[in-house]
């Protein structure tokens, strides 16, 4: 079997794969999250349940982890789904380069294949720090209310050795992200307007 967390650190993850990983890595914090619930007051309960039991199953939350790249990285939407050129069409391509490209012995899909821009490759590193942004964004958009979340994954980051539960769990949600599809992820949706 592949060592899924080892190929996620060499190669990276898309940005629907990172998305994945968010909400893996919440939906499976939420037992150690549970039992918070008991000390927080009615309001602030419902809002941390609806956080990991609703927004972290992804269905309309895909345009806050657009943004929460976009505050990491400073790479607009279009250019995280495309990279930072348009696709190339057919004409772009001279009759001489598919000539010559078909002389190898290639096949001509490849090329343009090749050609074609990816779109963004996050790095592990990255992929944390996107999804502590996330956490942020919802934490504004809950006016503070997920300050306790947002806290431990910034805490998880800055002092690792305090979380021997919470890394494994970061570790398996990336290894669960190969074979597993929390959301598929909605590049047409649009987030809530910047401060």
């Amino acid at each position: 079997m592949p060592d899924y967390l080892e190929m996620a650190k060499k190669k990276g993850v898309s940005v629907e794969q990172g998305f994945n990983v968010c909400l893996l890595f919440f939906n499976d914090l939420w037992p150690l999250m549970k039992p918070k619930m008991n000390e927080l007051n009615r309001e602030d309960s419902a809002i941390f349940k609806l956080f990991f039991l609703d927004v972290c199953m992804g269905f309309e939350s895909s345009a806050q982890w657009n943004e929460a790249i976009f505050r990491i990285k400073k790479i607009p939407k279009d250019e995280q789904r495309f990279g930072a050129h348009r696709q190339i069409s057919r004409s772009v391509l001279r009759e001489q380069h598919v000539a010559d490209w078909v002389a190898t012995g290639k096949d001509i899909a490849s090329l343009f294949y090749l050609a074609a821009p990816k779109g963004l490759t996050l790095s592990i590193e990255d992929l944390l720090l996107c999804t502590i942004e996330f956490c942020r964004i919802y934490n504004e958009i809950f006016h503070g209310k997920l300050a306790y979340i947002l806290n431990m994954v910034e805490s998880m980051k800055s002092h690792p050795e305090n979380y021997p539960f919470e890394w494994p769990i970061w570790e398996k949600a990336i290894a669960d992200s190969y074979s597993t599809v929390v959301c598929n992820f909605d590049w047409s949706r649009e987030p809530y307007p910047r401060k």
